[in-house]
């Protein structure tokens, strides 16, 4: 791939992450059948609402071919107040479990979706057969008391979503995946971030540890 091509470098700024972001979106819901895909910025402190909006006002002309689902009322309500022009399509999980007219074609964006929402998010993801982004969610439960059985549960949930889009800087560098491409790991010089291996599969914590001590 040529230099410039968004697919094969790190983002300059939030907005060209936001345009690797839709590549990844468009290419997804174009070849990937996968019911559950995840979206990924690892960045500490990340407000999420702003690029989820920029994001949807430009991945299609027809933003009603998307349900934004968050797991409370309160953050439902003020995101609707701060971007009336999405009012309709924005929901809370329980909402959206309710309702019994979800119409298949809708991709549901479910929204920084957090490990004491699981119970509830799991439920949402069996009554509708709708595609799901979680975008910047965390399932994992580190909770010495939660049972063997749940655990087991929630890894074999966990594992069925797939990554479409992730992006996580590291202080020598950074790891990039753009959905149907390689997973790029990016090291830091005294000139900026250069490439420094391609991966097929994410590389582990012990492969990274590697790379960057």
């Amino acid at each position: 791939m040529k230099s410039n091509n968004l697919n094969s470098r790190l983002p300059k700024d939030l907005f060209e992450c936001e345009i690797q972001i839709q590549i990844a979106i468009n290419e997804s819901s174009r070849i990937n059948n996968n019911l559950y895909n995840t979206i990924n910025l690892k960045f500490e402190g990340f407000k999420i609402n702003d690029s989820l909006f920029r994001i949807l006002e430009k991945i299609s002309t027809d933003s009603n071919s998307f349900i934004i689902a968050f797991s409370d009322y309160g953050s439902s309500a003020l995101c609707k107040r701060d971007y009336p022009k999405f009012k309709d399509i924005i929901f809370t999980f329980k909402e959206l479990i309710l309702s019994n007219n979800i119409e298949s074609s809708k991709t549901i964006i479910a929204v920084s979706p957090q490990p004491y929402d699981y119970d509830e998010f799991e439920e949402l993801t069996q009554t509708t057969n709708n595609k799901i982004i979680m975008f910047n969610g965390k399932l994992e439960e580190t909770t010495i008391g939660i049972g063997l059985v749940a655990r087991e549960r929630r890894i074999k949930f966990i594992k069925q979503w797939k990554n479409i889009y992730w992006l996580e800087p590291f202080p020598k560098g950074a790891l990039l995946y753009i959905f149907n491409n390689q997973w790029l790991l990016f090291k830091l010089y005294s000139d900026g971030n250069r490439l420094h291996k391609s991966y097929q599969q994410k590389p582990d914590k012990e492969e990274l540890d590697k790379v960057f001590d």
